[in-house]
């Protein structure tokens, strides 16, 4: 158990160490000169992300890649740092619950890579978010969303939000569906706090993940874009814990 927490220790000063002395040097001396922000940041995200998993000790396997450009891409949410494997391998702007926004030291930094936030309980918010979606798709950029709208521990997705849907095929934009699982069942974010998930998940030597990447879904229909893109990340789901992921044993 002390070795646990040792481990989580050090990763953690590890991770708050590199966060401000790299972004503190991409603020002042990369981005003031870069001609698109957005991409610059994508592209120093995902330098960061390449970093900063190998010594959390995140292991993927990925399948597939992001090959359309604008898309919604959308994915079950498990835990903690599920976008630290989505945005390692795809440049686009992510929804997140404004509760992110308080995290110290990433929270600040994530806005200026690509992320923005919303109050969940707030209908102007989800007004805004959907606004804030069609701009960005129609600016020529991907957004990631967890439509799920907050992690589930289920073997299978929890029911899809249709606003995000709604308005991605309503303009044209096509729907890409992502899986992701992980190999323990202490990375899977089960009520607890921050703290005491970053030391289950990180006091150990690895944090075994899967993610996989669906075909483009092309449809005027928001319905059949929410239905099938969640049935595509379910059949994976289960293809992806099958005498792989331990995190579901007990049941």
């Amino acid at each position: 158990m002390i070795i646990k927490y040792f481990i989580a220790f050090l990763r953690l000063l590890i991770f708050a160490v590199s966060l401000i002395i790299s972004f503190s040097f991409y603020f002042i001396f990369l981005r003031p000169f870069a001609k698109d922000k957005n991409r610059s940041g994508f592209r120093y995200r995902h330098y960061y992300l390449t970093f900063i998993n190998f010594f959390l000790g995140v292991r993927e396997q990925v399948t597939g890649k992001p090959e359309i450009e604008p898309a919604l891409y959308v994915c079950n949410h498990r835990g903690m740092v599920d976008f630290f494997v989505n945005l390692k391998y795809i440049d686009a702007f992510i929804l997140s619950k404004a509760d992110v926004a308080k995290i110290p030291i990433l929270g600040y930094f994530a806005q200026f890579t690509g992320i923005f936030y919303i109050e969940r309980s707030n209908m102007e918010s989800r007004l805004a978010t959907r606004d804030a979606i069609k701009k960005i798709l129609m600016s020529g950029y991907n957004v990631i969303l967890y439509p799920e709208g907050t992690t589930n521990i289920g073997r299978l997705t929890k029911s899809f939000s249709r606003g995000s849907f709604e308005v991605t095929v309503k303009n044209g934009f096509p729907v890409v569906p992502m899986a992701l699982e992980y190999q323990s069942g202490d990375d899977l974010w089960k009520n607890t706090g921050l703290m005491t998930q970053f030391v289950k998940q990180f006091g150990k030597l690895t944090t075994n993940v899967k993610m996989s990447f669906g075909n483009p879904i092309v449809t005027d229909d928001y319905n059949i874009a929410m239905s099938e893109a969640k049935s595509w990340i379910d059949n994976e789901l289960t293809s992806m814990q099958k005498n792989w992921s331990k995190a579901y044993d007990a049941d």
